[in-house]
């Protein structure tokens, strides 16, 4: 919104007041009878004021819809979709903007270790050159080794042998920490490198030669990997291959996501929505893995051995979930186990006492 149309709407909203304020104020009446709104019980004053809001805020609106005002509740997105970027490279840009999953570069790990090598050993050169130096002026001068500015004053030799060593080193150690970052970056996951891929492949955004990086997942880095990567989200992502495109459109896609890639034949689903079903799902099988053994319990009393056979198969199951749905750690899975197999005696127990507390004769 302009400032000019800001100026307009407090200007509107200040004649309103002016217009409802007053005399029409006072002359407000509660049921018919036009009293003064000062001698109105509380009730009526109480709608009176009601009904004098509701009229200005539709005065309000209706000056909002004379002028063309919209509201600021959320702001239309000026998407510009993949379709419209030219054919190449600004495409392939594009669609790799359009989704973080589609963040994926090549890591160039051979070519790092091959570069780290060569300054290392330029370096090791350096390093011998800088010894044997050290070692001739021990014998000849030692006292250039315990004066820098003797040293310096005589020739440049150990200086400019010194200011090499620095150069390299600064390019070694960037080159080594830029590597050590990069380790740190997680390889994308075949579904992310396969879209990808048939992405490139299927609308020539790169000719053959130039497209072969994108085949060697070893040497390739996610900059934005999936938060979570277990195999309850890697089976709610697979869904909507398995659903219609419709109910995968209604389920999974936003429609700034929709709007972004136009009539190009790409698919975005959003993360936050499959997340959250992922989550839906893990919750409905946590419930059914409580109550279905707890109900078990209930009807195979007073079998004990029984009873300890049903714990015994849900824990393993429940302990089986969670290490292979979820990606919680060794001790993680041990806790919540634990906690389980915990609720589930106790239930046992529990019930137990009930039934022979009823079971007992009653004293007449």
């Amino acid at each position: 919104m302009s400032s000019q149309e800001d100026i307009e709407l407090a200007s509107s909203k200040q004649n309103v007041h002016n217009n409802l304020k007053g005399d029409q104020f006072v002359n407000i009446p509660s049921d018919g009878s036009g009293r003064d709104s000062r001698s109105l019980n509380g009730v009526e004053y109480a709608n009176a004021t009601n009904d004098l809001r509701d009229r200005a805020w539709n005065a309000i609106q209706d000056f909002r819809a004379k002028n063309g005002l919209r509201s600021r509740n959320r702001v239309d997105q000026d998407i510009k979709p993949i379709d419209e970027f030219p054919n190449g490279y600004p495409k392939l840009a594009a669609i790799e903007a359009s989704d973080d999953n589609f963040l994926i570069f090549k890591k160039f790990s051979w070519l790092r270790n091959w570069t780290l090598l060569y300054l290392q050993d330029e370096l090791l050169v350096l390093q011998e050159d800088l010894m044997t130096l050290d070692t001739y002026d021990m014998k000849h001068d030692s006292a250039r080794l315990s004066s820098r500015r003797r040293d310096a004053a005589l020739d440049s030799r150990r200086k400019d042998l010194l200011l090499q060593i620095e150069q390299k080193l600064n390019r070694f150690d960037k080159l080594l920490s830029s590597t050590n970052q990069i380790s740190k970056l997680e390889t994308p996951s075949e579904r992310n490198q396969t879209s990808l891929y048939n992405a490139i492949h299927n609308s020539g955004l790169q000719i053959q030669s130039e497209a072969e990086w994108i085949g060697d997942r070893a040497d390739l880095v996610a900059v934005a990997p999936d938060q979570e990567r277990s195999t309850l989200n890697a089976l709610v992502e697979d869904c909507p291959k398995l659903i219609s495109k419709r109910l995968a459109t209604f389920l999974f896609r936003t429609k700034d996501q929709h709007q972004r890639t136009g009539a190009e034949e790409i698919y975005l689903y959003s993360n936050k929505r499959m997340v959250a079903v992922a989550d839906a799902l893990m919750t409905l099988i946590a419930t059914i893995l409580l109550l279905v053994p707890i109900g078990i319990l209930a009807l195979t009393q007073p079998s004990t051995i029984l009873q300890l056979v049903v714990i015994l198969c849900f824990t393993q199951l429940f302990a089986l979930c969670i290490a292979t749905l979820t990606k919680a750690k060794k001790q993680e899975v041990f806790a919540l186990t634990a906690t389980y197999t915990a609720v589930l005696v106790v239930f046992l127990a529990n019930n137990n006492i009930s039934i022979n507390s009823s079971q007992l004769p009653t004293q007449s």
